[in-house]
């Protein structure tokens, strides 16, 4: 049972969730806990599709991360200006956690669309609006 579940914040696949790096290269190693958001309305950023190049490239070879990453391309949005700066002011607020900027970037985008904002980052663990799952 993902921690989702056991928050009671079960979504149905047809749900938009924002998905970090991290989320989808479990979706793509078919991480028994990430199986219900495969199908989901996913969002992401055109940074997250080099953080899931650079991952697929270390974990398979370059073929396999330039099929990832253009599989993943069509989910990947433009986000505005206001959101890189509530990222940005996040990331400094956060300094200790080491937030990475791609993931500032992603959790405010995913305020900014009123979705949740999924992943298995230990620093998002109990935030507002973050679905942790590991």
């Amino acid at each position: 049972m993902s921690s989702g579940e056991r928050n009671g914040r079960q979504r149905s696949a047809s749900s938009a969730y924002f998905l970090d790096s991290y989320a989808v290269i479990e979706i793509l190693d078919e991480n028994p806990e990430y199986a219900q958001y495969a199908r989901c309305a996913a969002v992401l950023t055109k940074l997250n599709l080099f953080e899931i190049f650079q991952a697929c490239l270390r974990k398979w070879d370059a073929e396999t991360a330039q099929r990832c990453m253009h599989a993943w391309a069509e989910h990947a949005h433009e986000c505005p200006l206001h959101v890189i700066a509530a990222a940005a002011c996040m990331r400094e607020q956060h300094k200790r956690s080491r937030l990475s900027m791609a993931d500032c970037i992603g959790y405010c985008f995913a305020e900014h669309l009123g979705i949740p904002f999924l992943t298995g980052d230990n620093a998002f663990e109990g935030m507002e609006n973050v679905e942790f799952v590991r």
